[in-house]
């Protein structure tokens, strides 16, 4: 049950964002003061763009997760896009699209 693994990590992946912006919000304080320069500005971009990768990971594993439940849960008879799982299907290219935004958003 691969698809349980996903659910899993899709969670793993979301409480990470979660600390962040916890542990954030008390930093926030501390980045403001005095007055904003360019490694504040690098921070907060760095920042935004590591949980913008986190964030499509996370829903990469969601996607995953939707698409192995519903082939799974299917009745007889099996829908075509089942066969095959992940190569073919109606969420496959919108799992290879976000696929693809994670790669993009790790390159930059």
């Amino acid at each position: 049950r691969d698809w349980l693994w996903d659910l899993f990590t899709f969670i793993a992946y979301m409480s990470i964002p979660l600390e962040i912006l916890l542990v954030g919000y008390t930093i926030r304080k501390k980045l403001m003061e005095g007055s904003f320069t360019f490694q504040k500005l690098m921070l907060l971009l760095v920042g935004v763009l590591f949980v913008t990768f986190i964030l499509s990971c996370g829903v990469t594993h969601l996607l995953a997760f939707l698409h192995a439940w519903e082939c799974t849960s299917a009745v007889a008879p099996i829908p075509p896009y089942c066969i095959g799982m992940l190569e073919r299907g109606p969420m496959s290219s919108t799992i290879t699209i976000a696929k693809a935004t994670t790669s993009i958003v790790s390159c930059v």
